[in-house]
């Protein structure tokens, strides 16, 4: 869906984006997404690893670290998770576009109308 809407959004502007560029956009939007949505669940369970006899239980964990650094204490320590997720997201999705990209091609020269046909004849 993001893809889309970045791609509709170059059309209405008539600016013209390589796939590459919008696929490595689209990955860096859902790295960033992932990141924030997932990182209280991460502080939590990293506290209950970390320090098993404060941190008893889940309910307990995440009103602790509530009660004593507020809601910013969620988001503690998420710059460099933030980078690592984004590059890694938009990397991942790039590979996989251009993985899918080149099996169609490939199997369209490789199909009985293409160049392997014409060289068993």
């Amino acid at each position: 869906a993001i893809k889309n809407q970045e791609r509709a959004m170059a059309q209405r502007r008539n600016v013209l984006l390589p796939e590459t560029t919008v696929t490595m956009v689209a990955g860096v939007a859902a790295g960033l997404a992932a990141s924030y949505l997932t990182q209280p669940f991460d502080m939590v369970k990293t506290r209950m690893q970390l320090r098993p006899l404060e941190y008893t239980s889940v309910v307990q964990s995440f009103a602790k670290i509530y009660n004593e650094e507020t809601f910013r204490g969620f988001f503690r320590g998420i710059s460099l998770r933030v980078l690592r997720k984004g590059v890694q997201a938009s990397l991942v999705f790039t590979l996989y576009e251009w993985v899918l990209r080149s099996s169609a091609r490939r199997s369209e020269t490789s199909s009985p109308t293409g160049s392997s046909a014409r060289l068993q004849a």
